[in-house]
């Protein structure tokens, strides 16, 4: 029995399908890709990728696709929505890890010809005072009387500028510098060619598809591998 020929007759009764019943699992804690798009992930994997697979016996039993099943027929399969959550529990238990992992890689943000990227970043959160002190000029002169005189002339006289410091609140001041400073650099340090970088990127995106991925690692425990022998070996293939 095939996924397309089980989940035919699942989906007719409106049960849930593999990645919608992970979804109802994770529930708030689903993530945000496999909330938009479970229903892609699952017509994608029941119809193409794994249309030409077997049902695992794993599956059959914890989904009750027992052959001993009471109508005597081993392609009926009394599958339940309990039972999908169950099989797709254990699939994230066992794979959620390394699932969220390969998509941060496949959809981290970066530039394609650039081979070195540096980020620098600096929070001073300064303050600086500053005090201001005040010239105060300052005269005095010595004054003398004449004999037989009522009036007082000056003798010797004097005049400076001194120095004295008034009150805070008076000459004294403050700037806080706060906020980031950040520096950035990027670019092609010529150890590989930007023709060398683009190639590597183009075969990236060409042999790594984040979708693949997810689906290997449910025919892990949704199918069973074909096999194929040659004269001397033989080969299981997911």
């Amino acid at each position: 029995m095939r996924p397309h020929n089980v989940f035919d007759t699942f989906n007719g009764r409106s049960g849930l399908l593999p990645f919608g019943a992970l979804a109802a699992v994770l529930d708030t804690d689903a993530p945000a890709w496999l909330t938009t798009d479970k229903d892609s992930f699952d017509q994608a994997y029941i119809y193409h990728h794994a249309t030409a697979k077997e049902i695992s016996r794993y599956a059959e039993i914890l989904l009750e696709g027992d052959p001993s099943h009471p109508t005597g027929r081993d392609d009926v399969y009394n599958w339940t929505d309990d039972s999908l959550k169950a099989l797709m529990e254990m699939f994230w238990i066992h794979y959620g890890d390394n699932i969220e992992r390969i998509r941060t890689v496949l959809t981290a943000q970066y530039a394609p010809l650039d081979n070195y990227n540096m980020t620098e970043t600096r929070t001073p959160n300064l303050t600086e005072t500053t005090q201001t002190k005040s010239n105060v000029r300052t005269s005095g002169s010595n004054k003398v009387y004449g004999f037989n005189s009522s009036t007082a002339v000056p003798a010797t006289e004097s005049q400076a500028d001194t120095v004295t410091q008034g009150a805070d609140a008076d000459n004294q001041s403050k700037r806080t510098n706060t906020g980031t400073e950040k520096l950035e650099r990027s670019g092609n340090i010529g150890v590989t060619t930007s023709q060398q970088m683009a190639l590597s990127e183009l075969s990236l995106r060409a042999e790594h598809e984040f979708e693949e991925y997810l689906f290997v690692f449910l025919d892990q425990i949704m199918t069973c591998g074909a096999y194929t022998h040659g004269v001397t070996d033989f080969q299981i293939i997911h």
